[in-house]
């Protein structure tokens, strides 16, 4: 929830978003130190604790980043959330998922179903009703498709053999 702008609130948010640049400037810091040290031939670029080091640094500093981001984008009216804005946004992904680009429609359907059942009747789709599916170690990756399974056999059974036999 975006933090209202008013007279009273302007020295709180400028202290904040100083505190998260200072946490931001800080990880870079130490990260730019730690590559100073691999390209002065201080430092072993394969010893595993610099690795380490250099990946909490770079974890840190994005996690920086994206709070101060965040602090910022809560500043600006613009990022507001209206109850026009909600309509806009459901009537784009209304139009997106029933005749978008088939790549977004596909996308859409990885990040919000589990489970796909397939009958010679009927296609049910299973998902969660909390959040979408989002990669755990941060990277955008697409899951690689939806899990299928067919319910049906041409007769009934769980083992499919030629109809002749």
């Amino acid at each position: 929830m975006p933090i209202q702008l008013s007279r009273r609130n302007v020295p709180r948010l400028a202290a904040r978003l100083a505190a998260l640049r200072g946490k931001l400037t800080d990880a870079e810091g130490r990260l730019g130190r730690l590559y100073q040290a691999i390209e002065n031939g201080v430092a072993d670029a394969n010893d595993p604790t610099l690795k380490d080091r250099i990946a909490a640094a770079k974890t840190e500093r994005d996690i920086a980043q994206a709070a101060f981001d965040r602090a910022v984008g809560e500043m600006r009216p613009e990022a507001r959330i209206t109850a026009d804005r909600i309509a806009s946004f459901v009537a784009t992904m209304r139009e997106n998922v029933l005749s978008g680009d088939t790549a977004f429609r596909r996308a859409y359907l990885r990040a919000v179903s589990d489970k796909v059942k397939i009958d010679d009747r009927e296609i049910r789709i299973y998902g969660r009703r909390g959040r979408p599916r989002t990669p755990r170690d941060g990277r955008r990756a697409v899951p690689a498709g939806v899990p299928s399974v067919r319910d049906w056999r041409a007769r009934r059974d769980s083992n499919p053999r030629p109809l002749d036999s």
